[in-house]
């Protein structure tokens, strides 16, 4: 005797697949389908959404330059008093060895040109790993 299966019409199986799709951007500019869509509900928005977008941008500019020119008169201002500093120091280092106390003299010249060298040799060491950075 064989056995044999019958489909049964109530146990049939309905499976469906559902596909979404998603879709990424980084740019801050809508895609030229939503701008049509803008467009459509009022017709000034892609102008006024350029002209926002340009503005922003303008800024954006405006105050890295400022920021950039902060920084230059900054590092000028910080110069000026290590220079004064230092000739300073070394007058004051110049008046003790002038009055019979050399070795205190070179102490507060040495003391006082020590840190400027430092600060100009590890500049310069850090300027040229900002460039090595740079170029990667």
């Amino acid at each position: 005797m064989r056995k044999t299966k019958k489909s049964n019409p109530t146990m049939q199986h309905n499976q469906s697949a559902e596909l979404g799709v998603m879709s990424l951007k980084s740019s801050p500019v809508p895609c030229p389908e939503d701008m049509q869509k803008y467009q459509q509900i009022y017709p000034d928005a892609p102008k006024i959404f350029f002209d926002l977008l340009e503005k922003q941008s303008t800024h954006r500019r405006s105050m890295e330059e400022k920021i950039i020119k902060s920084s230059i008169t900054s590092s000028y201002i910080g110069q000026i008093f290590a220079f004064i500093i230092a000739i300073g120091s070394i007058a004051g280092g110049l008046a003790l060895i002038w009055n019979d106390k050399s070795a205190q003299g070179f102490g507060v010249i040495l003391t006082s040109l020590l840190p400027i060298v430092g600060t100009f040799l590890f500049g310069k060491n850090k300027t040229k790993k900002e460039q090595k950075n740079s170029l990667r």
